[in-house]
């Protein structure tokens, strides 16, 4: 039985290349299926307009619906 010492600039070198590989992958897939890139750009964006503008709403809702007492 041999052992192999891998140091860690080695690893570092092995992590890096698949990580390459999955950007490339991850790219190809999205330029190859234009559908795939539309529907996720859509889902980014409708989710994170709910996110950052119903609690905006929410308050304009309950400022317009603020009822006043005049006091005569």
């Amino acid at each position: 039985m041999t052992v192999q010492v891998v140091s860690a600039t080695d690893y570092d070198v092995v992590n890096l290349h698949h990580l390459e590989e999955n950007v490339k992958n991850k790219k190809v897939l999205l330029e190859n299926h234009p559908i795939l890139k539309a529907f996720l750009a859509g889902s980014f964006s409708g989710t994170f307009s709910t996110i950052l503008f119903q609690p905006l709403d929410l308050v304009k809702t309950r400022l317009q619906n603020t009822t006043s007492t005049v006091i005569r």
